[in-house]
């Protein structure tokens, strides 16, 4: 509503889409970040705002478009699609990585507690027997 009824054009909305564009075309170093937090929102503005100025509500609103794979996509520049899909195959390979590593951790913790209950199950016993 600001951006558009208000005229204030360097208003920057954000979600976890404009986030993503913002960290991977604007701002590397919100990868960090593990959530959405306000100051998180307020970088992805700032790094808006540096790369669009007044305009940078506007901005945000033809690459969010064009990220949402809407008809705008299909106007923006070939290279500009191709780092969007790489970075989207990145992020999912990111996210496979950390599935699995949280399943062997899983997997790890599982087996040693039932080593310690195995371990555990011999301690009451007569060690002469």
């Amino acid at each position: 509503v600001a951006l558009f009824a208000l005229g204030q054009h360097d208003c920057v909305p954000v979600d976890v889409h404009v986030w993503r564009i913002a960290t991977r075309d604007y701002e590397p170093a919100l990868r960090r970040a593990k959530s959405l937090t306000p100051a998180v929102y307020e970088q992805v503005g700032d790094a808006f705002r540096s790369r669009f100025g007044h305009f940078a509500g506007w901005a945000h609103s033809l690459l969010f478009g064009a990220e949402l794979a809407g008809p705008l996509r299909s106007r923006l520049p070939g290279a500009l699609l191709a780092d969007m899909d790489s970075f989207r195959k990145q992020e999912k390979c990111a996210a496979k990585t950390l599935q699995e590593q949280r399943l062997q951790r899983r997997l790890l913790k599982a087996k040693k507690k039932e080593a310690d209950l195995h371990s555990g199950a011999g301690a009451g016993a007569d060690p002469a027997t």
